[in-house]
């Protein structure tokens, strides 16, 4: 789910996308028949220009409000598009199920590679500070524009492979893992993870 900068409400479902008309209560949705790759929507971005970026189960799309846009180097791969994000100087992220992390630079997607770290599925996030998380599949990490630096149980993670990423208003970095480990929280000095010990219906 989604909010975009005019206040736009879009969802991405297992049968296409959704976006919310305020004016009539309805939604409309958008499928394979509008121009969209894929009806399965993974993730959802609209960059600093306000252009939407589409991920779904077969690729990335774009969309300019009129046309969907196939993103060729990235829906070459017919992966999953799992999360989306876009950085301070402009350049769009995005992780490939099964494929890795990429980065869009001059126009064009490259993949990224980390010393000890591989991205099979994973999510990606920009900080409050202006840091670039990844999820990865031997701990979690972080670039700081200049270079990675990749936590992991030893650092407080409570396992090696997180999944799902979000930041709170503090800009506290949570995440979930692939499997059952709690949830854990980063406030820019230690991590700390939270269990059904804490509360939680299940870890």
């Amino acid at each position: 789910i989604m909010r975009d900068s005019k206040g736009v409400l879009w969802i991405g479902t297992e049968r296409g996308l959704s976006v919310f008309d305020e004016k009539n209560g309805k939604f409309h949705t958008y499928t394979i028949e509008d121009g969209l790759e894929n009806f399965y929507i993974k993730s959802l971005l609209e960059d600093k220009d306000g252009l939407l970026w589409v991920g779904t189960g077969l690729g990335l799309n774009t969309f300019d409000g009129k046309t969907f846009n196939r993103v060729a180097e990235i829906s070459t791969h017919r992966r999953q598009v799992v999360s989306l994000a876009q950085d301070n100087s402009g350049a769009i992220w995005c992780t490939v199920r099964e494929k890795g992390l990429f980065r869009r630079e001059k126009k064009e997607f490259r993949q990224v590679s980390v010393p000890g770290q591989t991205f099979l599925a994973s999510s990606v996030l920009l900080g409050r500070d202006g840091a670039v998380w990844a999820s990865g599949d031997n701990g979690i990490s972080r670039w700081d524009g200049n270079a990675w630096k990749t936590f992991t149980v030893a650092d407080g993670l409570a396992a090696n492979q997180p999944y799902y990423i979000t930041k709170d208003r503090a800009g506290h970095i949570w995440f979930g893992y692939h499997g059952s480990h709690g949830v854990t929280v980063y406030d820019g000095t230690r991590f700390r993870t939270y269990t059904s010990d804490d509360g939680l219906a299940n870890n």
